[in-house]
C-alpha cells in the first residue's frame, strides 16, 4: 500500500470476540481487521474497512499490535477490507505465528498468497456471481491450499451453489468429512494437520458455504447441501447471531 512502511499497517479496528466463522467458530479470538479492499461485492458487511479513511482509520505497527492483544489470546484471526493489500500484513503473521499463536488469515482469493506463512490457517473466498466481483478470482491461489486451510463460497442463490460445485470438481477439491474431535484448541504454537480427523490425505482443504443475508436464508444452501450429498459445511455467522445489532467489534 502506498505510503505505508511494511512496519506499519493501517487498522479500522482490533477487538476481541468469539470467532464466527470458519470450523474455529464458537472460540474466543482477537481480531485485526485491516483497511482497505480491492473489491465491492454486493454483500459487503464491513463498509467502514473498505476504503482508507483519515478520520476513521489510524496507522500502528506490527509490534503495537502484537502487544495489544490479551497474552491468552492464542487464536490470532487478521481480516479487512483486504489483508494482503498491506506488505506489512505478511510481517504481522509471521511474528505472531513466532509467538506461538494460531493464526487465520481472512482473504478475498483475489490477490497472491503464495508469500502467506506456511504456519498461517488461510480463508479464503471464491467469489460467486452473485458477488458481483466473479471476475477478480485468482484461481492460481488453488494450488497454494492445503488441507489445514478453507475454501469460502458465500452464496446468493443456487446459481451460486451450482457455481460452487462447479469449481470445486473442476479442480478436485472434495474432501471426505470424517466427525470427531479436533486439536485446534490444542495451545501448541502450530497448526498440525496430520493429527486432525478433519484432514485428509488428498490435501484439499474445508469447503464452506455461508448464505448471504438477506439475498438468502440458511434454509436454502441447507435444502441444497443436503440434496447434493456433497460433504461441505454451512457455515451461519455466529458473531451475528450473538450480537444481531452491532455492526463492528464482534
Amino acid at each position: 500500500m502506498k505510503g505505508v512502511s511494511p512496519e506499519n499497517l493501517v487498522v479500522a479496528e482490533t477487538f476481541r470476540s468469539i470467532q464466527g466463522e470458519s470450523t474455529y467458530a464458537g472460540l474466543p479470538c482477537f481480531f485485526v481487521r485491516l483497511a482497505g479492499c480491492n473489491l465491492a461485492c454486493k454483500y459487503c458487511d464491513t463498509q467502514y474497512a473498505r476504503k482508507i479513511q483519515a478520520s476513521g482509520h489510524e496507522q500502528h505497527t506490527v509490534e503495537s499490535i502484537i502487544s495489544s492483544k490479551n497474552p491468552n489470546d492464542k487464536l490470532v484471526c487478521i481480516t479487512g477490507g483486504e489483508p494482503l493489500l498491506q506488505e506489512g500484513s505478511l510481517i504481522l503473521m509471521d511474528r505472531l505465528v513466532k509467538k506461538g499463536c494460531t493464526v487465520l488469515l481472512e482473504t478475498n482469493g483475489s490477490l497472491d498468497i503464495s508469500s502467506v506463512p506456511k504456519e498461517v490457517i488461510k480463508i479464503m473466498d471464491i467469489k460467486c456471481p452473485g458477488s458481483g466481483m466473479e471476475h477478480q478470482n485468482r484461481y492460481e491461489n488453488l494450488k497454494f491450499l492445503t488441507n489445514q486451510d478453507q475454501l469460502k463460497f458465500v452464496i446468493t442463490s443456487r446459481e451460486d451453489f451450482e457455481f460452487a460445485a462447479c469449481i470445486v470438481d473442476k479442480h478436485k477439491l472434495n474432501r471426505a468429512e470424517t466427525p470427531g474431535p479436533t486439536d485446534q484448541t490444542d495451545d501448541s504454537p502450530h497448526h498440525k494437520p496430520n493429527n486432525n480427523p478433519h484432514h485428509n490425505s488428498n490435501n484439499s482443504p474445508h469447503i464452506i458455504v455461508s448464505p448471504a443475508s438477506p439475498f438468502c436464508s440458511p434454509e436454502e444452501p441447507a435444502k441444497w447441501l443436503l440434496e447434493s450429498g456433497r460433504s461441505w459445511r454451512l457455515q451461519l455467522q455466529l458473531h451475528k447471531i450473538i450480537w444481531p445489532k452491532r455492526e463492528r467489534g464482534v
